[in-house]
Parts: C-alpha cells; structure tokens; sequence
C-alpha cells in the first residue's frame, strides 16, 4: 500500500500504471483472498497532510482511476470540496468489498499526528474486543490484540 496522495502518479517500475489504480486492485485481492473472506479490514489512508496539500494543484479529472469523479476539482477548492474526494476515494475501496460477512472500515490518517494514530488505534483496540469478542483459540485474533496492545503501550510509553 502506498500513501493515497500518490493518486496521480505511476509506479517506478511500469510507468504505464497508476499508483492508485495498483493500490485499488490490491485491495480487492485482499478482499477476495479466501484467507481474508471473513476477516475484519481496516485500510489507512495515510499521509492526509500531503493529500490537501497535493489536491489544490492536481486534479483527480487527470487521472483514469477517477474517472466518474464529479466533485469539485483544483484550482480554488474549498475544505468542503477536498472532504468529497476523500469521499470519493473512501468509496472506490468500500466497492470492491463484495463480502457481506465482514466489517471493512476506511481510515484517514497522518502517522506524524500522534493523537490521531493513538486514538484510531484504541478504537481499534475496543471495537476489536468489543465486537468480535476473541476466542483463545482464534489465533489470527489472538496475534491482532497482541500487537494492538504493544501498539498502545509504545505510544503511552513513548508521550
């Protein structure tokens, strides 16, 4: 995965594929993976920083992948014009989720903001627990609380 402000830039090693086009056809592998079928998703937009900063010159309408785009587009874009790309963009990952059986959830974030990442992660952390409920012999939940917590723990230790 790579930060979602890549949107309208190609990858290094084939310059005929978008970065974000790439970046959406993982994710539905992931999605439709039988090891995942069932298994909760939470995808991070990260570096939402350099998105707003990046959205103001460049326009989704350039890209292929935003091709049903129809919100507002650069130069001149409000606050309220940049929320209906993320918007947008958070769509664009939620459709490519055909499973019904799963809890998927799109995240904007900025590693750099340590509030932010404390507490999406302790809404992780409580909703992981609270709604799934572990089972000690689920091992897969068992491993996501476990590093959960050591996430936790380091950010507590750390601030």
């Amino acid at each position: 995965p790579r930060e979602f402000s890549d949107y309208d830039q190609v990858l290094l090693e084939d310059e005929s594929v978008n970065r974000m086009k790439e970046t959406l056809e993982l994710f539905e592998e992931i999605c439709e993976s039988y090891w995942f079928i069932k298994t909760p998703i939470i995808t991070f937009l990260n570096k939402s920083d350099l998105f707003y900063d990046k959205f103001k010159r460049s326009p989704f309408k350039n890209c292929p992948v935003f091709a049903t785009y129809d919100g507002p587009d650069p130069p001149g874009t409000t606050e309220t014009g940049t929320d209906e790309a993320i918007k947008y963009l958070k769509n664009l990952f939620l459709d490519r989720d055909k499973s019904s059986d799963r809890s998927l959830e799109i995240r904007l974030t900025c590693a750099t903001n340590t509030k932010n990442i404390r507490k999406i992660t302790f809404r992780i952390r409580k909703k992981t627990t609270i709604t799934y409920k572990p089972k000690l012999s689920n091992t897969k939940t068992r491993i996501l609380m476990m590093l959960l917590t050591r996430i936790h723990e380091q950010e507590v230790t750390y601030t």
